[in-house]
């Protein structure tokens, strides 16, 4: 239990390990008892730059930074360039281990779009990472006027932010973790339809639930 805008408040955030099987249990049960109140706040980012940003924290967090055998992907797919024309050459290993760990926990892995019909349209939010300041103070204006509270100025405290764990690549060699080469369309291309699920369900849910939103 704690205060958000004046009000005392329950959050449960649903993150890996089976937190897409109680994320979609407790939608099932809000949709079955709509007397109940609560509001989904759905942080998603652009899938690719998603799946580019899994893989190296993946590097980091599964390989680089432990002692024990790393799983066979890493040593065969070094960087994620490499991962991906294996995943465009649809070699069969690339094609599994592009699934593996958080690589494999997009959007679609938490809320397939066949599910987005279990969301309610007007206690719905969506926040798209790389407009996390702006989106976050349209939820907080947005979810206070709908239940006569006092936003205030509510926004992301940036300092916090910069202290979580996208920062863990400067303990490392300049050139360990590549970034995609957007420059490549068709790689671009081939990825893109890798993570079709993803990008539909993000677009969907971005459509949908973002745009009926007062800014």
């Amino acid at each position: 239990m704690v205060k958000l805008f004046g009000s005392d408040v329950l959050i449960f955030e649903y993150h890996v390990f089976d937190g897409n099987e109680r994320l979609l249990d407790a939608l099932d049960y809000f949709h079955e008892n709509t007397s109940e109140l609560a509001s989904v706040v759905i942080a998603t980012r652009d899938p690719l730059r998603r799946w580019v940003s899994s893989y190296n924290w993946d590097l980091h967090n599964l390989f680089l930074s432990k002692n024990y055998q790393p799983p066979e992907g890493f040593s065969k797919y070094p960087d994620v360039n490499k991962l991906a024309i294996g995943i465009k050459e649809r070699e069969r290993l690339a094609l599994k281990f592009g699934k593996f760990g958080h690589m494999g926990m997009g959007i679609s892995w938490y809320l397939p779009i066949d599910k987005h019909l279990l969301l309610d349209r007007e206690n719905t939010y969506i926040l798209r990472t790389e407009e996390l300041d702006s989106d976050f103070h349209a939820f907080a204006n947005h979810y206070c006027n709908s239940r006569n509270l006092q936003a205030g100025d509510v926004r992301v405290n940036s300092q916090v932010l910069s202290h979580t764990k996208h920062n863990f690549q400067s303990s490392y060699p300049k050139d360990t973790f590549r970034d995609l080469d957007y420059s490549n369309t068709e790689l671009v291309e081939a990825m893109r339809e890798y993570l079709k699920e993803d990008i539909e369900a993000h677009y969907n849910l971005v459509n949908t639930f973002f745009a009926n939103k007062d800014a």
